[in-house]
């Protein structure tokens, strides 16, 4: 978020959905860990989507990591002073 107001990037709609699903999954893991509190049988339920919901927030956060690696290397490289080389004449 610091790198997005820092050069005021927003964003796209993808990003979002993906947000919000990541978001969906660990409303539903949470609510499955507290159904399994009053109905045992859910335990199992609870732990898969535990797991689902961690492998999925660790996706998404290395595809933000990705991304904002990647914007900060492009700034970078349109400031960088070529090389060069010294021709014989």
């Amino acid at each position: 978020m610091m790198v997005m107001d820092r050069y005021r990037l927003q964003p796209d709609k993808w990003d979002n959905r993906i947000i919000r699903c990541n978001n969906c999954i660990q409303l539903a893991s949470c609510i499955c860990s507290l159904l399994s509190i009053c109905i045992s049988e859910l335990g199992d339920l609870a732990d898969i989507m535990n797991c689902i919901a961690q492998c999925t927030y660790a996706t998404t956060q290395g595809c933000m990591t990705a991304q904002v690696n990647v914007e900060l290397r492009e700034r970078e490289k349109a400031f960088e002073v070529p090389d060069e080389t010294m021709d014989r004449v």
